[in-house]
Order: C-alpha cells, then sequence, then structure tokens
C-alpha cells in the first residue's frame, strides 16, 4: 500500500498505509469502539478509545481478532495454488455475476471503457461515480476514483479474462473491470478480450429490486464486505465494477491476506473470524459478498445497511458433476439452497437467484488444486485422490455450476 501521503479530499493523511474510509467503517472487536489509524514506533496500528490496539502488518492486512483464531485458514502453498487456479481465468464467471449482481442491486450505471477510440457506440457515458451518489470531492488529480494519487494507481489490466455472455454483462458493457481499449456487446468478445470460460447456456438473470435512491442513502463510498475473501480476487472483480466503492476482504488466512491487501487499489484486508462478531459498524456495509464461505446471517444482518445487499454463492447440484464421480468426491447436497435460504430466514428475505453453468477445461494440476479448495480434499486419502487425478485424460472437463443468491436485510 502507498505510504507517506499528505492529507487529502478522502482523509488520507501523512503515513496512513490503510484507506480512512474504510478504518472509519470498522470497529474494535474487543470493545466495539471505532477505530483509528496511529503510528507505533515505524510501524502502524488501529487503536479505540479504550486504547485496545491492533498491528497493521507490513504486507498491508490488520489483526482484528478477539482472542485466538480458531484455526489457521488456508497455508502459504494452498493459497499460491489457489491464486494461480484463478489467476488463469477459471472462476471469472463468478467474479463477473457478483459484480452484475452488485451493479443491479445499488443501482448502478457501467463506467464506458473509453479507449484511443472514444466510448463504444451506444454504451452510457461514465460517471466515474454511484447513481445518485453525491459530488465526492475529490482533488482533480484523482483520475482513477481510488481517493489515491493517480501515480498510486496501477496500470489497467491489459486482457479480460471474463467470458462475455448475457448472465455476466450488464447493458452492453464488460462487469470484469479490466477497463481495456475496445468494448464488447453481449455475447460478442472485443479486440482485446479472449476469455477462457464461456457459459454453456444462459443463467436465470437477478433481477433485483433496487430501492429508489439507494446510491445516496448508501452514501459516497459504499463499502462492499467478503467475508471469507481468500486472495480478494472476486472483491477487487466488485470494485472495478463500482468505481465510488470501497472493500474490505475479511479471512482467518495470513497468507490469503497478504495477496487480498493487494488485490485492489481501493481494498483493504483484516483478520477476522465470521463466525465471531465481525469488526464493523452497525449498518457499514453496502455489498456483503458469500463465496462459497461460512454465513453468519445475525452478523451479516447488523453490519448490512438497510439498503444494502447480500450476495451468496453456492455450489448447484451438478457443480464439478465430473470430477464426483471419477474422483470419489462429496457431492453436493441435493438440499443444500433450501438449507443456505433457511439459515437466512431470520434476517434475509431473498430477492432473487440466478444459476451460473460455464464449461473448464483443466490440467491435472488444475485438478488437484480445485478439489483442494473445497471439502473433499479434507475427506479423501491424498495418495489415492493423486493417483485417480494422474489417471484422468486432460484436458480433463469440468462443469462449473453455482447458485447466485440475492438477499435484502429485513
Amino acid at each position: 500500500m502507498a505510504t507517506g501521503r499528505a492529507a487529502d479530499a478522502t482523509g488520507w493523511e501523512d503515513g496512513a498505509v490503510m484507506d480512512p474510509r474504510i478504518v472509519g467503517r470498522l470497529r474494535c472487536p474487543v470493545c466495539a469502539e471505532p477505530l483509528t489509524e496511529a503510528a507505533t514506533g515505524t510501524a502502524r496500528a488501529l487503536r479505540c478509545p479504550r486504547r485496545h490496539s491492533f498491528d497493521v502488518a507490513r504486507q498491508g492486512y490488520v489483526g482484528l481478532l478477539a482472542g485466538r483464531a480458531p484455526h489457521a485458514g488456508d497455508t502459504a502453498e494452498m493459497v499460491a495454488a489457489r491464486a494461480d487456479f484463478l489467476a488463469a481465468g477459471h472462476y471469472d464467471p463468478v467474479s463477473a455475476a457478483l459484480a452484475a449482481a452488485a451493479l443491479a442491486a445499488l443501482g448502478a450505471a457501467p463506467v464506458a471503457d473509453e479507449g484511443q477510440d472514444g466510448p463504444a457506440a451506444g454504451a452510457p457515458a461514465a460517471t466515474g461515480r454511484l447513481a445518485d451518489a453525491p459530488a465526492t470531492g475529490r482533488p482533480a488529480a484523482d483520475a482513477t476514483g481510488t481517493g489515491r494519487p493517480a501515480a498510486d494507481a496501477p496500470t489497467p489490466q491489459a486482457l479480460c479474462s471474463a467470458p462475455t455472455g448475457a448472465a455476466v454483462t450488464v447493458g452492453e458493457r464488460c462487469v470484469c473491470g479490466c477497463r481495456a481499449k475496445g468494448a464488447h456487446a453481449v455475447g460478442r468478445p472485443g479486440p482485446r478480450h479472449a476469455g477462457p470460460a464461456t457459459p454453456t447456456g444462459p443463467a436465470t438473470p437477478a433481477e433485483p429490486a433496487t430501492p429508489t435512491g439507494t446510491g445516496r442513502a448508501l452514501g459516497a463510498y459504499p463499502l462492499v464486505v467478503d467475508a471469507g475473501a481468500g486472495t480478494g480476487r472476486h472483491l477487487a472483480t466488485v470494485l472495478a465494477a463500482l468505481p465510488d466503492a470501497v472493500g474490505l476482504a475479511l479471512d482467518v488466512s495470513k497468507p490469503a491476506l497478504r495477496r487480498a491487501a493487494r488485490a485492489h487499489p481501493r481494498a483493504a484486508a483484516a483478520l477476522a473470524d465470521t463466525w465471531r462478531r465481525l469488526p464493523l459498524a452497525d449498518g457499514s456495509v453496502a455489498v456483503l459478498l458469500d463465496v462459497f464461505a461460512p454465513r453468519n446471517g445475525a452478523e451479516f444482518r447488523r453490519v448490512l445497511h438497510p439498503a444494502g445487499v447480500l450476495l451468496v454463492v453456492t455450489p448447484a447440484e451438478d457443480h464439478l458433476a465430473e470430477l464426483v464421480d471419477a474422483l470419489g468426491l462429496l457431492k453436493v447436497d441435493p438440499d443444500k439452497a433450501d438449507r443456505v435460504a433457511g439459515s437466512l430466514a431470520d434476517h434475509f428475505d431473498q430477492a432473487a437467484e440466478s444459476v451460473l453453468r460455464a464449461r473448464l477445461e483443466l490440467t491435472a494440476p488444475e485438478v488437484a488444486t480445485l478439489v483442494g479448495m473445497g471439502p473433499s480434499a479434507r475427506h479423501t486419502d491424498p495418495a489415492v485422490l493423486a493417483a485417480r487425478i494422474a489417471a484422468l485424460p486432460e484436458p480433463v472437463g469440468v462443469t462449473l455450476a453455482v447458485r447466485l443468491g440475492v438477499y435484502r436485510p429485513r
């Protein structure tokens, strides 16, 4: 993270390493008081008025656990393998679907990709802010939408790995956040787009009702939180689609958080257990992401703004079906969707649900990584599993099938 900046219109102060727009929503995990960033010698920490202090690691994440972690989460080797798998674009359909759902839920207009040839014909004008949001007051030099000086902004990606089907686009704009030159219409790649995974069939589009004035109600800098974020790839895609939003990745794995802290210029990361009280203020979150992660309904409801949205991704019945029989993996519970809805029913109403399917072509090492990302890795003998994977012909065709539930707080 960038350091040593002078105070600007978004609250950055000299030496700060965490975005004040995010820190302002954090709360002490011990006493629930507000936190502020301060220097501790040559390091930085977040402190509350009762003098509880939480160190900011040099890799950029802050530890916000009260007591010991229930487990260490993914190891560095597991995180590295997962990062490589995700970087190959295999789960980009999921990331893009989350971005589309967040855009629809918050009533935001997609940002036009203005390359050297200008915006695509018929594309909506780029506003740089969420619909209905007030002016941000950023300095003119901040052309990145990050609240940081333009010099700190990363170079936009040259390629987009997201598929271009209607299920993962909004209007006629890509929502992957690649900002590559040239736009593509629904179902048709543009000149600089090369998506490795293409949905095999249309998904049922999510059409959540958007309350009037949602953007204004959520403020100038809506907060997107990913509970169980891992490396932060899904969070980064959503932030790229919401140019005024800031993001927070929560996880118990320190190796994952080291990557999540660098996933996007407007993101921060915190060590936290989602089964405990979340280190966030009441009603402070605009979009809450839960992708293959535990769901703490009561806490999710407490931290979510009344106009906010919870997006939950769970496996569909045919998710990885080709590997289940070949490798002896655990099958998806046919009642999974009902159980998920039931676990949230006391605090949320389901506004919509969509099913996303895509065809993946994987190498044997990628299959091993994919299996290791799920619960079957803990229930299968490693030697037996490795032998079964080695016997698979490459490339291995696998079905990606997930449900995306859109929930509104009661």
